[in-house]
């Protein structure tokens, strides 16, 4: 029913007829389908995004594909620092070292 109603919308709402430049700048990026669900499913409910969740996105993502050869290739590709690529990684492997010797 969800994917019926948001296909019949989006053939009828236009992103000028969204009710704030926002949800319209978001409509532009993700297309009108994403503004559609996100009403349908949290109407009412305030959203914020916090500017360290598009870091830990991208250190998650450097952590699930780094293979020891790729951290220019990844530092490009997220437009962050090698640097970074490797601390996170250095990181990551301190936290599994411990777990492993102290089991916590």
């Amino acid at each position: 029913m969800l994917e019926d109603l948001i296909e019949v919308c989006a053939e009828v709402l236009k992103i000028d007829d969204l009710p704030n430049e926002e949800l319209q700048l978001i409509a532009s990026d993700l297309g009108i389908e994403a503004i559609i669900k996100l009403a349908m499913k949290f109407s009412g409910i305030y959203i914020y995004i916090p500017k360290d969740l598009k870091k830990k996105i991208k250190k998650a993502y450097v952590l699930r594909c780094f293979d020891g050869t790729n951290a220019k290739q990844l530092a490009r590709k997220l437009d962050i620092s090698e640097r970074s690529v490797y601390d996170w990684v250095h990181e990551e492997d301190k936290v599994r070292l411990q777990t492993n010797l102290f089991g916590s």
